[in-house]
């Protein structure tokens, strides 16, 4: 592990051990700008070893939306879709992109998540637990 690049590694252990979902996506950012960085400077240079983890990049941004939304759904039960935007702006994905990482997350079972898109946020959880919640309350 002495031979990894200190931005690799702080990238690693907020992947691994960052739990607050409000200010992972802030520490990430410019680890993963580094990494375009260094790919890109690389790729010009044409050395075929460094260039290989340009290609993580794309996983990586993905991975951490993934952990991200794994914290929110740990955290919060509702929250707004703009806020989510805000959370996730400069990553250089579109909500298109993470909207589908989060479905392709759901359709897994791995995460429990609707976007309501009519009432703007993701709602965590599923409808059943809260119809028999709701009973439970009645």
């Amino acid at each position: 592990i002495e031979d990894v690049p200190d931005y690799l590694r702080d990238l690693y252990v907020i992947l691994e051990d960052s739990t607050d979902p409000l200010d992972m996506v802030e520490k990430a950012r410019p680890l993963l700008d580094t990494l375009r960085a260094e790919s890109a400077a690389s790729s010009s240079d044409e050395d075929a070893e460094d260039n290989t983890l340009g290609r993580y990049v794309e996983p990586l941004t993905n991975m951490l939306i993934l952990k991200l939304i794994f914290n929110l759904s740990a955290a919060y039960h509702t929250i707004s879709l703009d806020h989510v935007k805000k959370l996730t702006s400069g990553l250089g994905v579109s909500f298109e992109q993470m909207e589908k990482s989060i479905i392709l997350s759901a359709q897994s079972r791995a995460l429990s998540v609707r976007i309501d898109h009519r009432a703007g946020c993701i709602r965590f959880g599923s409808a059943a637990l809260e119809s028999d919640e709701m009973r439970g309350q009645l």
